[in-house]
């Protein structure tokens, strides 16, 4: 059963995040995507990396949620929300693609809750597969949260068609953006992504 694929430690926080107050609400408005563009933002600016041009949410909003492909799911312990994510679906697919959250919330576990909502939302609506997305080798933590969600880790594979092959990522630039994102308002974050995640993502 999907149930019994999940580990007991998602189960038991998924509980615990009920017992504390936390409730998850599913939107498909521009309102639900804008909170969680929000959440996005202060995500992003704590890891360092740029956030996606507004626009590609606003275009996500228009063309995939609004017209049925989609929804976001919000965690809210009162009127404060916690934790977000987008799902897409199609065909018999729910993905995940997005996900955001406070570090005020953690202890709460919104996160299990968010993804206990998905799965349920998906088996009572006819899909048979969660795609969770991809993972880089190294974030050991997101594998695992995801692993115990009873995930099959495969291999992506990638061709590009270019005169050269692309060019890996320079640490040491990487790093100084990270710390100038980290330690900057959110407006350094949104404009870094404007400028440079084509090339950056």
């Amino acid at each position: 059963s999907v149930v019994g694929r999940i580990h007991r430690m998602h189960r038991r926080n998924t509980k615990a995040a009920r017992k504390k107050g936390v409730r998850v609400e599913l939107g498909k408005q521009r309102e639900h995507l804008d909170a969680f563009y929000n959440l996005h933002l202060e995500t992003r600016r704590r890891q360092g990396v740029p956030i996606q041009p507004r626009k590609f949410f606003d275009l996500l909003a228009s063309t995939i949620i609004e017209q049925g492909l989609g929804f976001v799911l919000l965690a809210y312990k009162d009127d404060q929300c916690l934790a977000a994510a987008v799902f897409l679906h199609w065909r018999h697919t729910l993905i995940y693609k997005y996900g955001a959250s406070s570090t005020e919330g953690w202890s709460l576990r919104p996160n299990n809750l968010l993804f206990w909502t998905a799965i349920r939302w998906g088996c009572e609506n006819g899909y048979t597969l969660l795609d969770m997305g991809k993972t880089e080798l190294t974030n050991t933590g997101l594998r695992e949260f995801k692993d115990r969600w009873g995930a099959e880790e495969l291999p992506l594979t990638y061709s590009f068609i270019s005169a050269a092959p692309p060019r890996p990522a320079n640490g040491r630039l990487m790093g100084v953006m990270r710390t100038v994102i980290q330690n900057s308002p959110s407006w350094v974050c949104r404009a870094t992504g404007e400028l440079l995640y084509r090339h950056y993502a």
